[in-house]
């Protein structure tokens, strides 16, 4: 018999520059059609070296509020202008 473990779920408050509502950029237009021609969201992704054994939540957050304060692209969503056109939305925190 084996143990099961919930998954928790940990909100990770972080603040960042920027933030607004504006136009697509031409890389976020471009990989919009690619997508649509492929059929399918074309995953871009990065690698992290393994995380140490002796780390724990703390340490995750840490890291985590770390990139979202670095890189804009994490926390920009794609939102809809009144007539149906796609425009960027970027949260400062």
């Amino acid at each position: 018999m084996s143990a099961t473990i919930m998954p928790e779920i940990i909100s990770v408050p972080f603040e960042g520059e920027g933030s607004g509502i504006g136009a697509l950029t031409w890389g976020q237009r471009e990989l919009l059609r690619a997508s649509r021609l492929a059929g399918h969201w074309i995953p871009i992704g990065g690698v992290t070296p393994q995380l140490p054994e002796t780390w724990g939540v703390e340490d995750l957050v840490v890291r985590v509020q770390f990139l979202m304060r670095r890189h804009q692209s994490l926390r920009t969503r794609l939102t809809r202008d009144a007539q149906g056109g796609l425009l960027q939305a970027l949260s400062a925190s």
